[in-house]
């Protein structure tokens, strides 16, 4: 860390949840005859959608693992994952 001050505080992990990557949420589906469908979980040997249940947001671990490369001096940029998302305005 090469900032003046060299500490960090904060929520623990087990008050934000699970760090739960964007790629393991799954929106669910519509089905005319069964209505709506939960998507497939792939975690095995817990309820289902457990670990996404109980993430704070599909966004905190690419925001805590950026903000964390960012404290120890590393430069983001190099990491897909650290991209900032353009967002559009509506036509």
């Amino acid at each position: 860390m090469d900032a003046k001050y060299r500490f960090v505080f904060g929520l623990s992990p087990d008050e934000l949840g699970y760090f739960v990557p964007g790629y393991d949420f799954h929106a669910p589906s519509f089905d005319p005859e069964k209505g709506l469908q939960e998507s497939r979980d792939a975690c095995t040997g817990v309820p289902d959608h457990y670990h996404e249940t109980n993430s704070a947001s599909s966004q905190l671990a690419p925001a805590w693992a950026c903000t964390a490369i960012e404290l120890l001096g590393g430069k983001t940029a190099e990491f897909p994952a650290c991209a900032r998302q353009e967002t559009q305005e509506p036509h």
